[in-house]
């Protein structure tokens, strides 16, 4: 084995190590592995990606912004980061931002179900329900059994009081996750609402 294959598969070693880390909930130390790889390869797109969902995930999104700003950087057309841009803007309440960074995503991966629940997330948050509606039937028709996007979408139907439809969609939700916390507390709250109107 050469040089260079060492040092790839190294890099790819403290990567994996890294997200197998984060994965367990030791993000400190996830980050310590993302250092390692970007000390031999500073402009590692997949490191520094990896970094910014660290931290992220440990509450820092103006750190995570940063990070996917750099891979952004040195790969513009980077789909997934910028769906994690998108999601570090979420985290700070920055909707607007996250919808314009979640269109960047989707111009490039325009079938990525995740991204599609993503966008409506933040559009829900923005009370654009019949907006929301569109991006959660967007993320179903890639990924028909996407529960979180079956709840959210019920939820949205709700807010627009359609509440037979919210019902089918907690319907089928409970179908795929009979014990979904969200699908049985709505469906309930609907009902009783019928109830007493």
């Amino acid at each position: 084995m050469g040089f260079f294959d060492k040092f790839r598969n190294n890099v790819k070693a403290w990567n994996n190590k890294g997200i197998n880390l984060g994965k367990s909930g030791k993000y400190k130390e996830a980050i310590e592995c993302f250092d390692k790889v970007l000390k031999i390869d500073p402009k590692n797109v997949r490191a520094l990606d990896n970094k910014g969902v660290t931290y992220g995930l440990l509450g820092k999104a103006q750190e995570a912004l940063d990070y996917f700003d750099k891979v952004l950087e040195l790969d513009p057309k980077n789909a997934e980061a910028w769906n994690n841009k998108g999601l570090a803007f979420e985290d700070i309440g920055k909707y607007q931002e996250a919808i314009k960074s979640y269109d960047k995503s989707l111009e490039l991966d325009p079938n990525n179900s995740e991204t599609w629940y993503n966008k409506g997330i933040s559009l829900k948050k923005l009370e654009k329900y019949q907006e929301a509606l569109k991006s959660f039937n967007k993320a179903l028709k890639s990924y028909p059994n996407y529960v979180d996007a079956w709840n959210n979408k019920g939820l949205a139907l709700a807010q627009l009081k359609k509440y037979q439809e919210a019902l089918e969609c907690f319907d089928k939700v409970l179908k795929l996750d009979p014990n979904s916390e969200t699908a049985l507390k709505a469906k309930k709250i609907i009902l009783e609402a019928r109830k007493t109107s």
